[in-house]
């Protein structure tokens, strides 16, 4: 054997002056040599190693694995369990005893607790601190616990260990803590700087990023970070849609009216239960944000009858808040009428851009909220919907009930809702006279709908279902008809809805009366407002028909989101 287990290699044969030496036993030796050099690692890398490669321990200082380019540099093991990445003689460890709490018992029970309150403690070097749950009760102070989440130490807290903070109002607990023995049981790794400490915490103890390296969880690191500074960041990179809806009603818990609004002079922007923010541009970029409810209030001097205006959120030396735009008549080529709405282009007008997905003001514009006016320059304004103006000027109205001239004044860009108008006469019977020509139903114009988007996004179907009666007689014929009149009070856009029958043979007369197949009409996405109106037509009646009214008998609807 040329290497003892030392890795010592012995000469087997030795030889003296004036001797004879042997070939054999010269041999024997060169034979060790061979043998020895043949279990010697070459540097060329002609062959590898048969069994592990051991290396001196080393230090920080003088890795025990280095590179000849940079001796400073290279593997050491710190002690048993621990081994040690060294560059230029700064090192890191990767360190196995990472110790978690097991068990507990209550040195003091302090003071004020309920069962389940949880207790998290301090001390030690912990990538997070353990948590505690109350289990039994002594009066007020606690007997026992439970470990609700081990923890992650690198260096165990001295026992007693004290409440940090707990989510009841209890105080004065202290605990003796157990914990797991990692040279055993437990064998994760984390890596630490060369005294055991974590590496975030070479940033300093109380620096950001060390709190937010202790937060137990996703949820506590995010409110480490602050929701202000995570706006921040969503607002310049993913944007986040307006959450809050423009209401008629200033309810923070349901701001959808079950009731009719009528003669609203106040728009409300209200969040909703996915968050309160909205995105606003600052000339640079989007920045989020957020705000309880606010509102916009309307003046007859700005917001004139059968004006429409858009309501915008804007920053108010920094602080959100709502104005009305002027009116969409304004700029070129401006229209508030009945199927030919259109936005004003140019100087003092009120077109929209799209800015990195989201609607602004195109031009620098003037906007008011109530009484007060403000500037709000270009693309600083997030467009969030618009009102019409259908009651007087300065009020609007949103209906739910049945009637003439039903209306929902108010448009969301955001979170919109289905609006379900109905309209009717509720005049319990008329008679047409046999009209030659499609007219509004019981020859008035206020049975209608009026449709009202602020933006082309929404199809809206209508339906118009009526009933009529009338008797029939040998060589009488009844011809009933109904229709929706989309801008029109004489002309039906859709399907039409009849009634029609004659009878021959026939001795006397019968009386019948028969709901109408109802008209339908469905249409594109439409800007601004479209008035809708129930029609009617008897031409070619032989006979006098009767028409019914109330809502039992005859409904105009909508149905349409805004």
């Amino acid at each position: 054997m040329p290497f003892n287990g030392s890795g010592t290699f012995s000469i087997v044969n030795t030889f003296v002056p004036n001797t004879t030496i042997l070939s054999a036993a010269v041999n024997q030796n060169f034979t060790d040599i061979a043998t020895g050099l043949s279990d010697c690692l070459t540097r060329d890398g002609q062959a590898g190693m048969t069994a592990a490669l051991k290396a001196i321990s080393g230090s920080v200082s003088a890795p025990g694995i280095t590179f000849n380019s940079d001796t400073t540099s290279g593997l050491f093991l710190s002690s048993s369990g621990i081994v040690g990445l060294v560059s230029h003689s700064l090192g890191m460890l990767l360190n196995t005893e990472l110790f978690l709490a097991t068990s507990a018992t209550v040195q003091a029970g302090g003071s004020g607790y309920a069962v389940g309150d949880t207790i998290t403690v301090t001390g030690g070097t912990a990538v997070s601190q353990a948590v505690y749950t109350v289990a039994t009760l002594s009066g007020t102070a606690v007997a026992t616990v439970t470990v609700a989440y081990s923890g992650f130490y690198s260096v165990k807290p001295s026992n007693p260990v004290s409440q940090a903070s707990t989510s009841g109002i209890g105080t004065g607990c202290t605990l003796n803590v157990t914990y797991n023995d990692p040279a055993s049981s437990d064998y994760r790794a984390f890596f630490s700087d060369q005294s055991g400490d974590f590496l975030w915490n070479e940033l300093g103890a109380s620096t950001f990023v060390s709190g937010l390296m202790n937060k137990a969880n996703a949820l506590a690191f995010a409110q480490g970070i602050g929701s202000s500074a995570i706006a921040q960041v969503l607002g310049s990179t993913f944007l986040l849609a307006p959450q809050g809806v423009l209401s008629p009603i200033s309810s923070t818990t349901n701001p959808v009216p079950s009731t009719d609004t009528t003669a609203a002079t106040t728009i409300y922007w209200t969040p909703l239960g996915n968050g309160n923010g909205c995105p606003i541009y600052n000339g640079t970029s989007f920045v989020q944000v957020t705000t309880a409810q606010v509102n916009c209030a309307l003046t007859a001097g700005a917001q004139v009858l059968n004006g429409i205006y858009d309501v915008y959120m804007f920053l108010n030396s920094g602080t959100p808040a709502l104005g009305l735009s002027p009116s969409w008549s304004a700029g070129t080529s401006g229209s508030v009428t009945a199927g030919s709405c259109a936005r004003g282009t140019g100087g003092g007008g009120t077109a929209l851009t799209v800015l990195n997905g989201l609607l602004v003001n195109t031009v620098a514009m003037t906007v008011n909220n109530g009484a007060s006016t403000f500037s709000v320059a270009i693309n600083q304004g997030t467009y969030l919907g618009s009102v019409y103006i259908n009651a007087v000027a300065g009020q609007y109205n949103c209906h739910v009930s049945y009637g003439q001239s039903r209306v929902w004044g108010l448009w969301n860009m955001y979170n919109r809702r289905p609006i379900l108008l109905k309209a009717g006469d509720a005049t319990a019977t008329w008679i047409p006279n046999n009209a030659t020509t499609l007219h509004a139903a019981n020859a008035d114009s206020n049975n209608k709908i009026t449709a009202f988007n602020g933006y082309s996004l929404e199809d809206a179907t209508f339906t118009n279902a009526m009933t009529a009666s009338g008797a029939t007689s040998t060589g009488n014929t009844i011809i009933v008809a109904c229709a929706i009149g989309f801008n029109s009070t004489s002309v039906a856009s859709g399907k039409q809805g009849s009634w029609q029958t004659s009878v021959s043979g026939l001795t006397g007369s019968i009386s019948s009366t028969v709901g109408l197949t109802p008209a339908t009409f469905l249409t594109v996405p439409s800007l601004g407002i479209n008035v809708v109106t129930a029609l009617e037509n008897t031409n070619g009646s032989t006979t006098n028909i009767t028409m019914a009214g109330t809502e039992t008998s005859f409904i105009l609807t909508s149905n349409y989101r805004g």
